[in-house]
Parts: structure tokens; C-alpha cells; sequence
């Protein structure tokens, strides 16, 4: 039995879903953990901040795995879509770079995009908005 293009593409999606919703656990667990002189909240709104990118860094990375369980089953998911589903975060990010301009919310959204984001960031690693709709599209009939 061979593989298909489209399962390898959800394959990889899959593995990077899983390791940016892992990412952003152990990051969630040492925020939470940190002792009082290694917490970088002392930004006002740091908390805030990040707890809202980490839940966005999640929802992104079980719509991931849903496409990528869609793909392996067989369901038909064309490039564009699957494209698409990064055309989201990277926006988001974008928005995130401009409210780094704030003089009231910039130095709290500064401070916690690292650490909330580490979990969108892993499938950008990867290139698997790269390859994988360039994979899908060579793919199609």
C-alpha cells in the first residue's frame, strides 16, 4: 500500500499540530510555575497577553489537526484550503506586530508573544505551509 501525497502532507500536519499544541502546554506549565524573581510578567497585562495567544495558539493547531485527520482519511482538501488555514495566523501575527506599537499594551504584547506563540510557530518551522499546498496543488488531478 502506498502512500498518497495528500496523506504524507497530513501526516506532517498532523505530527507539527501535535508538537505546537505540546510546545505551548510546557509553556503554559512554566508560566505558571515560574517563581516570583524568573516570572516575565512584570509587564502589567503580560498575563492577559498571554494566555489569549496561547488559547489562539491552540484553536490554530486543532484546526490544523483537523484538516490534517481529513487528509489521511482521504477527505478532499484542495491547496488553497489548506493554504488558507495559514493565511489566518500569519495575519494574526502581522496584527501582533503592530500592537507592539501601543505605549499602553506594546511592552505586555511584546512579552508574551514569544512565549503564547511558540505553538503557531512550529509548523512555520517546519515549512509545511511551504511544501504542503505546493505538494497538494502537484498532487491534483
Amino acid at each position: 500500500m502506498s502512500l498518497t501525497t495528500a496523506q504524507v502532507v497530513g501526516g506532517a500536519s498532523i505530527v507539527t499540530a501535535v508538537l505546537g499544541i505540546a510546545a505551548t502546554l510546557v509553556s503554559v506549565r512554566n508560566v505558571v510555575r515560574a517563581r516570583p524573581e524568573q516570572d516575565p510578567s512584570r509587564e502589567p497585562f503580560f498575563h492577559r497577553a498571554f494566555f489569549l495567544f496561547s488559547a489562539v495558539s491552540i484553536v490554530f493547531n486543532v484546526l490544523l489537526g483537523f484538516v490534517s485527520i481529513a487528509l489521511l482519511v482521504g477527505f478532499s482538501v484542495s491547496w488553497w484550503q489548506f493554504l488558507g488555514l495559514f493565511a489566518v495566523p500569519a495575519a494574526y501575527v502581522l496584527v501582533l506586530g503592530g500592537l507592539w506599537r501601543s505605549s499602553s499594551l506594546g511592552p505586555s504584547i511584546a512579552a508574551a508573544t514569544g512565549l503564547g506563540n511558540i505553538g503557531i510557530a512550529v509548523p512555520f518551522m517546519f515549512l509545511v505551509p511551504v511544501w504542503g499546498p505546493i505538494a497538494l496543488f502537484a498532487a491534483a488531478p
